[in-house]
Parts: C-alpha cells; sequence; structure tokens
C-alpha cells in the first residue's frame, strides 16, 4: 500500500508542486507552534519555580522564626530573677542549690506562661530535674526524669560544659526521643549560669522542644503556602511531612543529595543548593524543590515543598485547544492557496498527461483541449498536430503489412503519399539479385539497369530531382513529371528508391521531408516482406513436393509431440487421410506393437516392430528437429518391411523345419551307435570302439546344436510363453544335474550343487528354468578342461540368485556384453578352440528366457581363474528362516 502511494505521488507532477510547499508550510507553523508553545510553558515552568522558590525562603525563614521565639522565652527562663512573692528562688540559684522543688515550680510557671510543647531542665550532670510535656508529647515519648540519656547528645554537652561559638552559648537542632517509631522535636537548650563575683558557672541547661510534625502541618504551612512540605534526615529518608500520606514518595537517594551539595557553588542563586523533582499523587503532578536546612546555621538535613503543577496542566489544556484551531485554520488556508496556485498548472497539465496516455495505449483519436496562451497552449497544439502525422504513419504502417505483393505495396505508399503531396503518383525501382524491376500500381516490369546499384546508397533520404543532374537524366526517360527520390533502405541494405511525380509545385522541404522518410522506410521493409513472401512461397513449394516424393513415410511433430505435417507415402502406409492424422499425437496412431526380437539369421537391433490396421509391417525412426542447439520437434521416418519380415520368418521357418528333420535321424545313429558300444550285436574291436565314440560324440554334439535352433524358433514363434509357478529348488536342480551327470563324468569334472536348507520358493516356468540351467551347465562344461563346476543358490533381499561358477579359463571384460547375442563366442581364451564347439545360441537363449521369467542374468569372470554366470528371479517367500548351508554334491563314479 505504501509503494503504490509513493508511486502516485511520484507520478503526478501536482503533487511534486504542492506537497514540497505544503510540507515546507506545515513545518514552519509547527515549529512556530512549538516555539510558542514552548516559551509558553517554560514561562509557566518559571512561575512554578520561581512559587517554589519562595516557599523555599519562606520556609527557611519560617524555621529561624520559629527559633528566635524560643530563644526569647527561653532566655526570660534561663535569666528568670527570685520570686519573694511566691517564694522563689532566681533560676541560677534553684539549679545552683539543686533544688528540684524549686527548679519544678520554675519550668511549671514557664510552661504555663509560655505554653511550649515540651519543657526539660537538667543539672550540671546532665540529669534531667524535671520534664514538662503537654499530654500529646507524653503520649509518644515517656517522661525523662531521672535520665542522663539526653546529656549524651554533642550539642546538650556542649552547653553543659559551657562552650560558646560564632553565635553564643545557645544551641537548636533536631531532637529524636524515645523509639518505635522515634519521637524527633525542634530544641533550642540554653545553659542556666551563676555569676558568682566576675565569673560564670554553668549549673544546669534548659531544653525548650516543639514537635516537628508539629511545625511542619501547622507553623510552616501558612508562612511557606506550599501544597507539600517535608523536613528530610540528612540521609534522605523522611522525617515528617505535610499532608502525612505517602511521604514515602519524597525520600532522596544519595545521588540527589550529592546534587544538592554540588549545586552550592552554582553561580546563579536562584538553583544554589537546590534540587527540582517531579511526583505524582493520584491525579494530581506535583513539582518539589528540596533544599537544605540549617538551624542555628548548620545543616541538620533537608526541606521540601512542593506545589501542584495543575496550573501547567491547565494552561496547557487550554492552550492546546487554541493551538490546534491556529494550526487547523493554518492548514486549510495552506491548501486552499496551494490548490489554487496549482490548479492553474496541474489541470492543463493533466490534460495533456491524459491525451499522451491515450495516445500511448494506441488511442490515436484523442486529441488534447487545452486553450491556454502560453507554453501549455502551444504544447497542446504540437501534441496534436504530432499525433495526426502518427495516426496517419500508423494506418500506413498497418496497411503496408498487409500487403505480400509488389504493386500492392505500392498502392498503399501512393495513398500515404497522396495526404502530404496532393494529385502525387508513386512508382518504384526494385533491385533484387542484380535484376532491376519496375513497378507500378498496375504491374511490374524487368527492366534494364538505369545506374549502378551502389550509386542508391549515397543518396539522402529525399532527393529532389532538379538538384541532382544525374539522376535525372537516368530516371527521366522513366517517369517524365518524377519530382522526388526517396531510397529504400531497410536493415543496412537499399533495396531501391521511390519515384515521387507531380506536375505541381512540392511543400515546403522542410515540412514533407521527415513524413516521407518514414513512408519510404515502411514501405522498403513491405516490399522486402513481399520479395521474401514470394521466395518462401516457391520455397516451399518445392520443399513439399520433394517430401510428396520420397519412398518412405515422414512425419514430422512439433514440441507438444503433435503432427504437424506428413507425406503422401505415410498416409498410404497407415491407411489414413492427412486431415485425419494432423494434430494427432504418435499414440493415437493404430498401430499395434509386435512382440519377440529379430528372426534367427535378421541381425539384431533395437528397432521396434509395429502392425496396422491392414496388417502391414513398419519400423519407426525418429530424430530430434534442433534449431540453435534446441529441439523444436521430432521426425518420424516410417519404413514397411512386411516383405522383409515375410522372408525373414520363412527363412526361421526353414531352419526348424530342416532342424526337425535332422534332429530325427541323428537321434538314430547316435541310438545305433551307443547300441554297438554296448555289444547288442557283438563285441567290437578297439579300433571300431574308438571310431563309433566318434561318431556318437558328433551326432550328440549335433543334436545339441539342432535343439538350440528349435528353441530360437519356438521363442521368435511365440509358442514358448511362460507358464510362472512356483517351486522348490530342492525339486528343480537336483534332477537336472543327474540328467547331466555322465558327461561331467568323461570329462572327469565335479558337478556340485550348493543348495542352502530352507530356501524360497523361485517364481519361474519349470521347463525354461530347466532349458536355462542346462545351457548354463553344458556352457560350463564345454569350456572347462579341470576342477569343478558349481551351482550355488542363495536369497539375496527379495530375490533368487543361482550362480553356476566354473574353474575354465575366464573371460576377458570386452566379451561380457557381445557372450548374450546370438552366434557369439568367448576369444581363444574362452574356449573358441575347445574340442566341443557350439554355434553360440546357448547363452542368447538363456539371456531371453531369463528376460521372459522376469529375472536378470550376467556374467563375472577373471582370467585364469575362472567365470560365474549368475542369474536372479523373484522369489516366494514361505516363512522366515536362517539359511544352513548343505553341499549336495554329483562326483564320478
Amino acid at each position: 500500500m505504501f509503494v503504490n502511494l509513493r508511486r502516485r505521488l511520484k507520478s503526478r507532477i501536482r503533487y511534486k508542486i504542492t506537497l514540497p510547499y505544503l510540507l515546507l508550510l506545515a513545518f514552519l507553523s509547527g515549529l512556530l507552534i512549538v516555539i510558542i508553545f514552548w516559551l509558553y510553558a517554560q514561562s509557566l515552568q518559571n512561575q512554578l519555580n520561581q512559587s517554589l522558590r519562595t516557599s523555599a525562603t519562606n520556609t527557611g525563614v519560617g524555621l529561624e522564626t520559629i527559633e528566635a521565639q524560643i530563644l526569647d522565652n527561653l532566655r526570660l527562663i534561663v535569666t528568670s530573677p527570685a520570686n519573694e512573692k511566691e517564694a522563689l528562688l532566681s533560676t541560677a540559684e534553684a539549679f545552683s542549690n539543686n533544688d528540684v522543688d524549686q527548679v519544678e515550680q520554675i519550668i511549671n510557671n514557664a510552661f504555663n506562661y509560655f505554653k511550649p510543647s515540651r519543657l526539660i531542665a537538667l543539672n550540671a550532670d546532665g540529669q534531667v530535674l524535671v520534664d514538662a510535656a503537654s499530654s500529646t508529647v507524653l503520649s509518644r515519648s515517656p517522661s525523662l526524669v531521672g535520665s542522663t540519656e539526653l546529656a549524651k547528645d554533642s550539642l546538650i554537652q556542649a552547653v553543659l560544659r559551657g562552650q560558646v561559638d560564632d553565635y553564643g552559648d545557645k544551641y537548636a537542632s533536631l531532637l529524636r526521643i524515645g523509639a518505635n517509631p522515634p519521637y524527633t522535636m525542634f530544641f533550642v537548650v540554653a545553659p542556666v549560669k551563676l555569676t558568682v563575683g566576675s565569673s560564670e558557672k554553668v549549673v544546669g541547661a534548659i531544653i525548650y522542644a516543639e514537635p516537628l510534625e508539629r511545625i511542619v502541618n501547622e507553623e510552616l504551612p501558612p508562612r511557606n503556602g506550599a501544597t507539600i512540605t517535608a523536613i528530610l534526615n540528612s540521609d534522605g529518608s523522611v522525617l515528617t511531612s505535610n499532608p502525612p500520606q505517602e511521604a514515602d514518595e519524597l525520600v532522596i537517594d544519595a545521588n540527589q543529595i550529592e546534587q544538592i551539595k554540588a549545586s552550592q557553588t552554582n553561580p546563579d542563586p536562584e538553583t544554589r543548593g537546590t534540587l527540582f523533582t517531579t511526583i505524582q499523587r493520584g491525579d494530581t503532578s506535583y513539582q518539589v524543590m528540596y533544599s537544605p536546612m540549617r538551624i542555628r546555621r548548620a545543616l541538620n538535613g533537608y526541606f521540601a515543598v512542593g506545589l501542584p503543577r495543575s496550573n501547567i496542566d491547565r494552561a496547557w489544556q487550554q492552550a492546546r485547544v487554541l493551538i490546534f484551531l491556529f494550526g487547523v485554520l493554518s492548514l486549510i488556508s495552506i491548501i486552499w492557496i496551494s490548490v489554487r496556485v496549482t490548479r492553474s498548472i496541474t489541470v492543463p497539465l493533466s490534460e495533456l498527461v491524459s491525451t499522451a496516455l491515450r495516445i500511448k495505449s494506441g488511442d490515436l483519436e484523442g486529441r488534447s483541449f487545452v486553450s491556454e496562451e502560453n507554453e501549455l497552449g502551444t504544447l497542446a497544439t504540437v501534441l496534436n498536430d504530432m499525433t495526426d502525422r502518427l495516426l496517419d504513419l500508423y494506418r500506413t504502417s498497418r496497411q503496408l503489412g498487409t500487403e505480400l505483393t509488389l504493386d500492392g505495396v505500392l498502392t498503399q505508399t501512393t495513398a500515404a503519399v497522396q495526404r502530404l503531396i496532393p494529385d502525387s503518383e508513386v512508382d518504384a525501382l526494385v533491385v533484387e539479385q542484380g535484376v532491376w524491376h519496375y513497378v507500378t500500381t498496375e504491374s511490374v516490369r524487368e527492366i534494364e539497369r538505369p545506374f549502378p546499384a551502389t550509386s542508391l546508397e549515397t543518396l539522402a533520404p529525399m532527393v529532389t530531382i532538379t538538384e541532382n543532374p544525374a539522376l535525372d537524366s537516368a530516371l527521366r526517360p522513366l517517369a517524365p513529371n518524377l519530382q522526388l527520390v526517396l531510397p529504400l533502405r531497410t536493415q543496412q541494405q537499399v533495396i531501391g528508391s521511390l519515384l515521387v511525380k507531380n506536375d505541381r509545385a512540392l511543400p515546403p522541404a522542410s515540412s514533407i521531408r521527415e513524413p516521407l522518410s518514414a513512408i519510404a522506410s515502411m514501405t522498403a521493409t513491405a516490399m522486402q516482406n513481399a520479395v521474401l513472401y514470394t521466395t518462401v512461397q516457391d520455397e516451399a513449394s518445392r520443399k513439399q513436393a520433394i517430401l510428396q516424393s520420397i519412398a518412405d513415410g515422414v512425419i514430422v511433430l512439433d514440441p507438444d509431440g503433435k503432427v504437424i505435417l506428413v507425406n503422401h507415402t505415410a498416409t498410404a502406409m497407415l491407411g489414413a487421410s492427412e486431415a485425419d492424422l494432423l494434430g494427432k499425437s504418435f499414440a493415437e496412431f493404430q498401430l499395434t506393437p509386435l512382440s519377440g526380437g529379430a528372426e534367427l539369421f535378421a541381425t539384431p537391433t533395437a528397432t521396434t516392430f509395429y502392425e496396422t490396421t491392414s496388417q502391414r509391417i513398419l519400423t519407426v525412426n525418429a530424430a530430434p528437429v534442433e534449431r540453435e542447439g534446441l529441439q523444436s520437434g521430432e521426425v518420424l521416418v516410417l519404413h514397411d518391411v512386411t516383405e522383409e519380415r515375410a522372408m525373414d520368418r520363412a527363412k526361421t521357418d526353414f531352419i526348424a523345419t530342416i532342424s526337425h528333420e535332422l534332429r530325427t535321424p541323428l537321434t538314430s545313429i547316435c541310438g545305433y551307435a551307443d547300441l554297438l558300444l554296448r555289444g547288442f550285436v557283438g563285441p567290437l574291436t578297439d579300433e571300431q570302439t574308438q571310431f563309433m565314440n566318434t561318431i556318437r560324440q558328433q551326432g550328440q554334439s549335433m543334436v545339441e546344436v539342432l535343439q538350440n535352433v528349435i528353441v530360437i524358433a519356438s521363442i521368435e514363434a511365440g509358442n514358448m510363453e511362460p507358464q510362472i509357478e512356483q517351486h522348490s529348488l530342492d525339486e528343480l536342480l537336483p534332477p537336472i544335474a543327474q540328467a547331466l551327470q555322465k558327461g561331467f563324468e568323461q570329462k572327469q569334472l565335479k558337478l556340485i550343487i550348493d543348495l542352502p536348507e530352507n530356501m524360497p520358493y523361485i517364481v519361474v516356468d519349470r521347463d525354461h528354468f530347466k532349458i536355462m540351467l542346462t545351457q548354463l551347465l553344458e556352457n560350463a562344461r564345454r569350456y572347462t578342461q579341470t576342477g569343478t563346476v558349481m551351482v550355488q543358490a542363495k536369497a539375496v533381499e527379495q530375490r533368487i540368485q543361482i550362480a553356476v561358477i566354473d574353474t575354465g579359463p575366464g573371460i576377458a571384460s570386452q566379451d561380457f556384453e557381445r557372450l548374450f547375442e546370438r552366434f557369439q563366442r568367448g576369444g581363444e581364451q574362452s574356449g573358441l578352440t575347445s574340442k566341443e564347439r557350439g554355434i553360440g545360441l546357448g547363452l542368447a537363449i538363456t539371456k531371453q528366457l531369463v528376460e521372459r521369467n522376469n529375472g536378470k542374468i550376467w556374467v563375472e569372470s577373471e582370467q585364469g581363474v575362472g567365470s560365474s554366470f549368475i542369474m536372479q528371479f523373484p522369489l516366494m517367500q514361505l516363512a522366515p528362516s536362517e539359511y544352513n548351508l548343505v553341499n549336495v554334491t554329483a562326483t564320478n563314479a
């Protein structure tokens, strides 16, 4: 919200004019109001401070007055002469004689006469002889008669010892009597002296005391006029206050005491030895002033006087209303003046801005109606003229953009020029690949070169023919009434010129040069586009003809995989029209993927075969369409392989038939050879036995080869779809090993089956598994000359792993991948020179069957050590258990 407001304020000139002015005036007005208020508040504060200083002065004078009154009364008591009428001795004689009765009568007479709160008489030893006090005082502090505690006070000791200072032999201070809490009294003590000859002797002392709280509550308020009066001890604690409630608020700390002491050296007498603070009592705020309290010109603590700040607050409340009204009226006046001043500028300016924004948004019909006789009016007129010209150029550009022929472009150009130069005709010279064309609104014809094409590159944007004799002589035969030549430039290249013809005088060149140059620039672009369009159309027609003549089907897809182009061959292959295919994806074609790999003698490939609804077999090859390193589509090439597939199928069927036919006689040959070797027709010689063994061995090898060919043919014919079930390895492995045992015995190899107990069930086709394992064992037997062949089974995660491990010569790592391809075998070290050769189909058959049973197979081998062919299949876990290995060994008999 604040960002939008800030952007709006910055985007309006009215705000840029008025806001700084308003802010400056508001600042000055506010500053003036603040100064006035500050001065007014300072005046009120000074008045309050002066009142507090007066109250403090009156408080000090009041304490001094009370002290003087007490001294005058006390002086009369200590110097009282003898009264024969009442049979009273003088005060000095009564104390000298230690006559308690006389002293008591003197004290009582004085107490009744002067009405003090307390009179105490002490003998020279400091023992209290008489303690006359009012009942109020005695309720707070019991009688001290007979006590010597008062004599411990330093001032009373000084009086009893007869000490005299600069202010005399009488002392005054504060005295705290009693406990819980102590009763604080303002007292004056005077010595009772007996004159003997020319010397004086202190025979006792009289203390005249008044409760401090009575002084604060009754004596001082009428004198100082303060609302709050308090007496504080030298440590800052409150001894008594008026009013007494909430006296703790008047306590000062050590730092404040230090401030009061430090202010003693202030040169300003009004702030010397003072401290000002503010306290809050209820809803009232008080200003309090602290000053040192001096009794007999000695520091005896501090006193505080306070006055409410209600006068200041009340004055501020009254002044605030006036200040607010003054501020509002000032602000209204400022805004009114600024609006009147700025409207004369911003209203026509806003009209101009609104018109400019309409033009910017595309409304070229907008016009400004500002009629001011100043710069703004002139600006509005110029803006309207520029808009008219811009609208004309815009319409010309839009009309030129719709034309795709040279004569059509020239027709629109002529109309635009005629709006500037009435009754004009416009022709054009266009150079295309060194060929000159003369273009009119009615025709386009090829002409001989009137002048070198490079001459156009040096022409000005507008050339008057009378100022260029060379052009005049070259072009006058083509255009007798030619007046202007405008070069057609586009992309730093001159493609020709416009020839403006007219029989009338031309307008001033300064008024038509820029518009004509803009028209020429737009015409050049439009003419180049027209030439390119014609060229592209011709090129597209040629490419379309080439595409339609391709023998293979071609389909072009856009980046979203939708068909955007297709040739006739593709539509014939797919049996659909071009309209049916456009906009579809490849997945929507009516094609059925064919299962099965390549045929027996076909080259292994990853190409997928598809069958159409018309039972044609197609292969699809895809290639990306790249532009500037980015893929912008894809090209699919369809090839009809129906006949090739039929020929491959015929070859496969022929091989399978021949294999079946050859296997029958070979089986008979091997069977009869075996019968002869067993002596069913009589004993054989050693040489005959050797020959028959060779016949049987070679025949058996041929049977195995033919058997592999038959299996491959059956797989490709789809006759070996797996019937996957769960089986126990305890049932599968021993029969397979038993069937192959004889072959291993002939080569004196040990066949070991490593099968753990409680193995989970394997999930495979039983017959397929027998072929797989047989092929791997036969492969191991064929290439292993000595040692062992082991079938090792174990559970690995959620799969059954079966490995056939031999101690043969091993296989080189570069041969691993091609081992499982058809008609491929290992190198020399892998057994290619073995006497028992095969044709390289066993591992290919195994791989296809493993994958059809949801398994995978790979080889691990180290040359000179042996090889391991490993298969993994899904398992069926019957129950979790530990696998205890047990060896089932088939040994040579």
